[in-house]
C-alpha cells in the first residue's frame, strides 16, 4: 500500500495506470470504512462515521477531476514556477498513514496523548476532581 507520487498527473506504471489508480482507492475506502466503523473513537457517532469516508472519496476524486487538474496546474506554476515536477502532488494512502502511526516509537506518545485528554477534558485543562 503505497503512495502514489504524481507529477503532473501521471500515473505510473506500478500501480497499473488509473484502472490500477481506481482498485487502490477501493480499497483503501473498504479500509477506511472499516476502520471507522471499529475506531473506540469514534463509537456513538455515526454521522462522522459515516462523513469521514465520503470527505476521504471526494478527496481522492480530485486528482481525477479535469477542472482541480487544470486549477492545480495553474497553481503548481504561479507558486513554483514553470519546470516539470516543480509543484507535484502526491498521495498518502489511509494504510501508509496506519502503518506510520502503529510504528512501536509512536505508541507510547499517542497513548500519553489519549490520557491527558482524558484527564484534562476537552479544553486541555486538568478535570477538577
Amino acid at each position: 500500500k503505497k503512495g502514489i507520487k504524481m507529477t503532473a498527473m501521471e500515473l505510473p506504471a506500478e500501480v497499473g495506470g488509473l484502472t490500477g489508480y481506481r482498485k487502490i482507492l477501493e480499497e483503501e475506502h473498504r479500509d477506511f470504512v472499516e476502520f471507522c466503523s471499529q475506531s473506540p473513537a469514534l463509537q456513538g457517532m455515526p454521522d462522522i462515521q459515516k462523513a469521514l469516508p465520503a470527505a476521504l472519496a471526494d478527496l481522492r476524486s480530485l486528482p481525477q477531476d479535469d477542472s482541480w487538474i487544470v486549477t492545480h496546474a495553474a497553481e503548481s506554476a504561479r507558486f513554483f514556477g514553470p519546470a516539470p515536477g516543480a509543484g507535484t502532488y502526491g498521495e498518502t494512502f489511509f494504510g501508509a498513514w496506519r502503518d506510520v502511526m502503529a510504528r512501536p516509537c509512536l505508541v507510547p506518545l499517542i497513548e500519553s496523548l489519549k490520557r491527558d485528554e482524558q484527564e484534562g477534558g476537552s479544553d486541555g485543562e486538568q478535570a477538577e476532581a
